[in-house]
């Protein structure tokens, strides 16, 4: 072997000593040296590892170690007191004995320190030479989806291979010869699968030279950018700039944000891998697709900016092409099977060509297609929301409508590896200092003793209590020894023997003595001191870096709400030893934490598949199931563990989630009375039984279910927080507030229970009691729309429309798809005079949801108001489509025949006035603009008069008073068609309404031969609307 590739070896063991970082773990170096050594004896000589003598290596070693640790720090690593020859001995499980091959290669250890040595010194050098724009190709950094601190580097799996990506699919003959160097051979347009070249000695001038893209804007985790040319990747900064060639990679907790230099932007959800390619022209050049990009796994959203010369936004993934000229949209690439994936296009505004071999479709705004292998894209279909738009930047509790709470108690403990296994009660202290077990899982050691929810504790072995603690603790600490409760049950007690359970040591092979060691380093985390235990865990990880210690780790992070070490741990306890369901499972649920669902799924059921009956993951993989729309497996799922669990009562109340979400309220109601049967003494089982009740409309059942359940388990906010909604379906405020105030008393935070108070104070018009509880719901969940919007609503109250409106405007960024925020929001422009942005408030809300009648007309009177007559006849028509016979019928019929009249379609008008007169012959808005029509007509005026009085009264909507004037104006009778346009005008305000009523105005006062009135009422006109060319021609027309 050449020094060249002795170097290079070198160079990437010195790179991930550098990528740890200052301060990394000893058990972290010990295992980037352990894992290089090996590579290096081979790069020396093939036969190295087998003919140097383990004495010789490990001396060789030593040497190199003891050169760079300062002697302190070696006596104080090998405890206080140094070996005798003052050099601190590792074991390296790569040491072979050969007896027939002991010698040594000593000037091996002097070239590898020499060229270490001189390497470092390199490496600094072109350090303070690096420049701003360099950091395209800067050193790579420790990937955070794949090692967590302290943890040796095991080997990865080996790769999946990679499928080249083409427009429509994949072909063959596209890969790169892992041998082509290049500079004289760059990758194909389209080509994903990474070449493997040889190394050159300046990949660095390959990457600068590719043309820059554009920029990072927001990230979140450590996304990787691997730079065209290059094997590694960088972590993406903000601001870090993005050239052509370039493949970005998101993991478990990563997301970012590409911001192109034409203003689009591309934003990369959690493990995504997203190319922008380099083509190559025939004769070898390399030329620039601009806007091309290609998907090979994940999800993305892009808004699209459109350029002057029409360039095309394309998207491409092994399956079909999307293909944009101005739009937003998200397509992702889901699973359905090992090898079988699908392309998922959603629209949010514009249009996308979405195309394969098989055929091609275009969707439109708010659409959506889905593309599999071998078989064209479906048929767009109309969808009334978009989940890929809920895309958080948080790093925890992000991406689903549903607040997830910290770890603590015994979620954490049941979580943890112990010497013992977990009794299977949950007891709680209530306020009253009374010990009540809140639940009992089936078939565990406490089950088994025949305890059950609700019964009371008296006294442990003997001793009264003062906490559930003694309890766990002893179930934890003493694997295989019972333990004894007095119980206080109906009025009777009773004397209960709990066995002890197995350790967990037996199944999950921990090493002698690690047992004891896991539990004195976990429990101060539950006994309220977190970071003593975080503290002696990561002493113990670098001791003795067992998945277990890492999993234990990962759960004391996330009792601090700490979720990326979390993660970190969890991954690597996963990596370590796969065969656990309990790693799989912490894992799963840290990933759903932060919004990563589809990983947090593949997770879950990693455990479930390890453990066909952990009860806990198949409750969690139902829940995950429905929060990534996937309502049929979750309930196929749930009722195949019925059948093998059938007398837990868990997973009987989440089919009757489930059932619930399905709209089956009525098999949901029975499911979740059945569980109560099951459980007669579990309060979560009365409280789903009552939420069920609530959903059917059924409150009297619902109240009994609910007061059941805070009887049972009355230190529960969330069951006050039902029971308090339920009381106001039932109309009884007095009782809500009650229950309200004694959530909010249990948990001060509790998110709900103060928006739904602030909602209940509001309605009852106590705004100063509302705002405050409003706003501290908002602090405690910043990404909550529902705070914003109920806050708005008070503020509405309130008439501080600006405020309204700027909240509304928070509410509608977080959850753009909630067809109530646009509406309401558009009223509250309308409200503020801002007719022209309340009328796309209104489009946007009509996109959100195009099926709803009532939109449809708010939608024709926002045109009406802006003068888009023709685009008000098609709103109010569309609404008679939608609900032919409803109650929208004649408002449509008669503003359809106001903006005809509008239009001067005066025949169309006839019509449809007619119509809406023959529903209602005395509707006084049919009167009304029936005057207006005859009035255009200039026929049978003394009906249209008759007609338009009857309808105007002294506190009549403006466009009475408006008609009115006109058909005095029609008439002759100026002076009383002055005094009533005034009125409309006045009525209207700054509506463009008013304008139509101005021009009007100046007609009749230049009629009366008023020239300079004339003036003034068409310049007011102009006022209200600049546009309005009547008015600006007739000003031209009078000399000014």
């Amino acid at each position: 072997m050449s020094a060249h590739e002795l170097s290079l070896g070198l160079a990437g063991m010195l790179n991930d000593i550098r990528s740890a970082g200052r301060g990394a773990p000893k058990a972290r170096l010990e295992a980037i040296v352990d894992g290089h050594i090996p590579v290096l004896f081979k790069a020396i000589d093939a036969h190295a590892e087998e003919s140097m003598s383990a004495p010789a290596k490990e001396q060789g070693l030593q040497a190199l170690l003891a050169a760079t640790t300062p002697r302190e720090e070696r006596i104080r690593e090998s405890g206080g007191t140094p070996n005798p020859d003052g050099v601190l001995r590792i074991p390296w499980p790569w040491r072979k004995e050969h007896s027939d091959k002991a010698y040594s290669r000593p000037w091996a250890w002097g070239l590898a320190i020499a060229g270490a040595a001189g390497l470092l010194v390199l490496g600094v050098l072109l350090q303070s030479r690096r420049t701003e724009r360099e950091q395209l190709i800067a050193r790579p950094g420790p990937n955070p989806s794949l090692n967590a601190p302290g943890l040796p580097i095991p080997k990865p799996p080996p790769p999946m291979e990679e499928v080249p990506l083409v427009k429509g699919g994949p072909k063959k003959d596209r890969t790169l010869e892992s041998e082509a160097p290049i500079v004289s051979r760059e990758p194909e347009t389209n080509v994903t699968v990474e070449p493997v070249p040889k190394p050159l000695k300046e990949p660095s001038v390959v990457a600068r030279k590719q043309p820059e893209v554009g920029k990072f804007g927001r990230v979140m985790g450590e996304p990787k950018l691997v730079a065209y040319g290059s094997k590694t990747g960088v972590p993406v900064k903000r601001g870090l700039v993005v050239a052509y060639g370039s493949r970005i990679e998101t993991g478990d907790m990563d997301k970012a944000e590409i911001r192109l230099s034409d203003g689009s932007v591309v934003t990369l959800a959690f493990n995504t891998t997203l190319t922008i390619p380099v083509s190559l022209n025939e004769g070898g050049a390399r030329t620039i697709t601009a806007r091309d990009f290609e998907l090979t796994s994940g999800s993305i959203v892009a808004s699209v900016t459109p350029t002057k010369d029409h360039q095309k936004f394309t998207v491409e993934t092994p399956v079909a092409t999307a293909e944009v000229l101005g739009t937003e949209f998200g397509l992702a690439l889901e699973k359905l099977g090992p090898a079988t994936v699908r392309a998922v296009l959603q629209v949010k505004k514009g249009c996308v060509a979405f195309s394969n071999d098989f055929g091609g479709v275009v969707a439109t705004a708010m659409t959506e297609s889905t593309a599999a292998l071998g078989s064209a894209p479906t048929e767009p279909r109309r969808v009334t929301s978009l989940k890929v738009y809920s895309f958080s930047w948080s790093s925890h509790r992000a991406g689903f409508d549903r607040l997830t709470s910290r770890l603590e108690g015994l979620k954490a403990a049941k979580s943890c590896v112990f010497p013992g296994d977990w009794s299977g009660l949950s007891a709680v202290t209530l306020t009253s200092g009374v010990l009540r077990i809140d639940d009992v899982l089936e078939n565990s050691p406490a089950a088994q003793a025949g305890l059950m929810a609700g019964d009371i504790i008296l006294a442990y072995n003997g001793r009264p209590l003062q906490s559930e603690e003694p309890i766990h603790h002893a179930s934890y600490r003493a694997p295989g020894q019972n333990f004894n409760v007095r119980i206080s049950r109906n009025g009777a007690e009773i004397e209960v023997v709990v066995r002890g359970s197995a350790g967990q040591n037996d199944l999950l092979g921990l090493p002698g003595g690690l047992d004891q060691a896991l539990f004195d380093a976990t429990w101060p985390a539950l006994s309220g001191r977190a970071n003593e235990a975080l503290r002696r865990l990561e002493a113990l990880a670098e001791q003795n870096p067992h998945a277990s210690v890492y999993n234990n780790l990962g759960v004391v992070y996330e009792t601090l709400d700490q979720m990326p070490p979390a993660i970190h741990s969890y991954q690597a306890a996963v990596r370590l030893d796969p065969t656990v369901p309990l790693y799989h499972h912490n894992l799963a649920r840290a990933l759903q934490n932060i919004g990563n669902l589809p990983r947090a799924v593949e997770e879950y059921e990693a455990a479930v598949n390890l453990d066909a009956d952990y009860h806990d993951a198949i409750i969690d993989l139902a829940e995950s199931y429905g929060l990534v729309d996937q309502n049929d497996n979750a309930l196929a799922f749930v009722k195949s563990a019925r059948s093998r669990l059938p007398h837990c009562p868990h997973i009987l109340l989440m089919e009757s989630f489930l059932l619930l979400r399905d709209g089956q309220r009525d098999a949901a109601i029975e499911v979740a009375a059945e569980a109560t049967r099951m459980a007669p003494t579990f309060g979560y089982a009365r409280f789903r039984h009552g939420l069920a009740l609530t959903y059917a409309g059924r409150h009297e059942e619902a109240e009994a279910a609910f007061k059941n359940a805070v009887e049972l388990s009355p230190e529960e906010p969330n069951y006050h927080n039902s029971r308090a909604i339920n009381f106001e379906s039932l109309s009884r405020p007095d009782l809500a507030e009650v229950e309200f105030q004694r959530a909010i008393e249990l948990d001060p935070k509790h998110f709900n229970a103060r928006i739904n108070y602030g909602g209940l104070l509001s309605s009852m018009s106590r705004y100063s009691e509302a705002e405050p509880m409003l706003r501290m719901a908002i602090e405690i969940n910043p990404r909550a729309p529902d705070a914003y919007y109920n806050l708005a609503q008070m503020l509405r109250g309130l008439e501080r429309m600006e405020e309204a409106a700027e909240m509304l405007g928070k509410a509608i960024e977080l959850n753009s798809a909630n067809v109530e925020y646009h509406w309401v929001y558009a009223a509250t422009l309308a409200d503020l005079g801002k007719f022209k942005e309340s009328m796309a408030a209104y489009e946007n809300a009509v996109r959100a949801a195009p099926a709803i009648p009532d939109l449809r007309c708010a939608l024709g009177w926002a045109q009406i108001e802006n003068h888009r007559w023709a685009d008000a006849v098609d709103s109010y028509r569309k609404c008679q489509q939608i609900d032919p016979k409803g109650p929208d019928v004649l408002s449509s019929l008669n503003n359809i025949g106001l903006a005809l009249i509008h239009l001067g379609e005066l025949g169309e008008a006839e019509a449809a006035l007619a119509e809406a007169l023959k529903l209602k012959p005395d509707d006084a808005e049919a009167s009304s603009n029936w005057a207006l029509l005859l009035a255009h007509k200039g026929t049978n005026l003394d009906e249209a008069l008759d007609r338009a009085l009857k309808t105007t009264q002294p506190n009549s909507y403006a466009q009475r008073f408006q008609v009115l004037g006109f058909v005095h104006y029609k008439r002759g009778e100026f002076d009383a068609a002055i005094e009533q346009l005034e009125k409309a005008a006045k009525g209207y305000g700054k509506v463009y309404l008013a304008a139509d009523a101005l021009v009007t105005l100046g007609k009749v006062y230049e009629a009366k031969g008023q020239v300079d009135p004339a003036k003034g009422a068409y310049r007011r006109a102009l006022v209200i609307e600049r546009e309005n060319k009547e008015a600006a021609d007739a000003l031209k027309r009078l000399g000014g």
